[in-house]
């Protein structure tokens, strides 16, 4: 049986992935857009990122990025923060994503700030509302996408973290380079891939409920997955902090629950296996996705990352997002369902 649309464009995204990066390497690269707009903001070194759902997950990784060096960075839900936080975009480099531009959220901002406020945009259509009043435009390249999103998301991840790099003054072609292992570690991971995951599947079988949990980058993939699941499978989902599922949720566990928990080798990942294994010990059922050599257990399963040159932790959920897909195709199927139908691409209302 042929692929659906939404597995036929996770098999395209090592391509499209390959082919942005290309374009953000070359001479002719949107990075250079950024630099009017970097020069304009001056001292202004704070960055926000506004976004729903994808588009704000994907932003994770480059806001940890600059922290970590000290630049003030934020991720910010774009709804909450037209009530409830209403900064001065004066104060900080606003940098809005949206797929289609056209988003009820983003597509408000963008015209409220019109003419007036400076903001970059990252967009795959970059004749939309967001892409019309942008005083520079980074565009996702991830080419027609009509299901739950997959290509313009991991695009986008790399995207943004150049877009850090930029920011915070260090070498942008670098930055790309740690990226360049990818898209053959993206492949490797789809080559066969029902033949691999169907015993993830068999193990997370009927779960109604799974909690989706992991820390820094990873909390991107943990947005994003349980975005996929309920979108594909119609599966609820907790995505968690790691440290606040360590917070009361446990004994959650001891009746048995479904777990994925992302920790790839970095700042705190011994935090989340030493809590995987609590939840394992209790009675729950884990997933663990790492590129650690870690043993797995009866109710315990190993799903091994590539581990490409150069890449870190701030990569990993490049490949981690992979697994969810996949895995979000199987659960859809086994649950009668045509995985990425009848998605609605805009949400036009907020």
């Amino acid at each position: 049986m042929p692929p659906g649309s939404f597995e036929s464009e996770v098999l395209t995204q090592p391509q499209s992935f390959a082919d942005m990066l290309a374009a953000y390497a070359g001479p002719d690269s949107p990075l250079g857009r950024l630099d009017p707009v970097l020069k304009k903001a001056g001292a202004t070194r704070s960055v926000m990122f506004l976004g729903m759902g994808s588009s704000l997950f994907a932003s994770i990784p480059a806001q940890y990025m600059l922290a970590l060096r000290g630049l003030p960075a934020w991720s910010v839900d774009a709804s909450e923060y037209m009530y409830y936080r209403l900064d001065d975009p004066a104060t900080f480099l606003p940098v809005l994503t949206s797929q289609s531009g056209e988003s009820a959220e983003i597509k408000r901002l963008a015209e409220d700030w019109r003419g007036r406020v400076p903001y970059i945009a990252v967009t795959n259509t970059p004749d939309s509302t967001l892409g019309r009043g942008a005083a520079a435009i980074l565009p996702i390249l991830g080419g027609t996408e009509k299901s739950t999103t997959s290509k313009t998301y991991t695009n986008t991840l790399a995207i943004v973290t150049a877009l850090a790099a930029r920011v915070a003054g260090m070498d942008v072609a670098e930055a790309l380079k740690a990226y360049a292992g990818l898209p053959a570690a993206m492949t490797a991971l789809l080559d066969g891939w029902r033949s691999h995951l169907g015993v993830f599947a068999d193990f997370l079988g009927d779960a109604g409920h799974i909690d989706l949990i992991g820390r820094g980058p990873s909390l991107a993939t943990v947005g994003q997955g349980g975005l996929i699941f309920r979108e594909l499978a119609h599966v609820k989902t907790a995505p968690l902090n790691t440290g606040l599922f360590r917070h009361g949720l446990i004994p959650s566990m001891k009746s048995g629950g479904s777990m994925i928990a992302f920790a790839p080798a970095g700042v705190t990942d011994t935090l989340t296996l030493g809590l995987v294994d609590e939840v394992v010990e209790m009675g729950g059922k884990v997933i663990l996705v790492t590129n650690r050599e870690v043993e797995p257990g009866p109710r315990k399963l190993v799903f091994r990352l590539p581990a490409p040159d150069g890449a870190y932790e701030l990569h990993m959920p490049v490949l981690e997002i992979i697994l969810i897909e996949l895995l979000g195709i199987l659960l859809a199927e086994r649950r009668g369902l045509e995985p990425g139908a009848g998605i609605a691409k805009i949400t036009a209302k907020e």
